[in-house]
């Protein structure tokens, strides 16, 4: 099972675009998002940054690093 690294700019993104997570560690934020991950849907493989949609929640990674971290539905 891949794990993927956080990024300190998506973890500021994180605790700031989703609900109730203000106060929520970095390596909370990044064990959350690394399932989040697991359990979402990619949406484009095979591209530089790959793209997978939790619910609302997009989570963009790159070379294993979560690079940010955006809610669809605040947008």
């Amino acid at each position: 099972m891949m794990e993927y690294s956080l990024s300190y700019d998506a973890y500021i993104e994180y605790i700031s675009v989703t609900k109730n997570n203000e106060n929520t560690s970095f390596e909370l934020a990044e064990k959350k998002l690394n399932r989040n991950i697991i359990l979402g849907r990619l949406v484009n493989e095979g591209e530089m940054v790959e793209k997978y949609f939790y619910g609302r929640l997009l989570i963009l990674v790159c070379f294993n690093e979560i690079i940010g971290v955006h809610n669809t539905y605040k947008s």
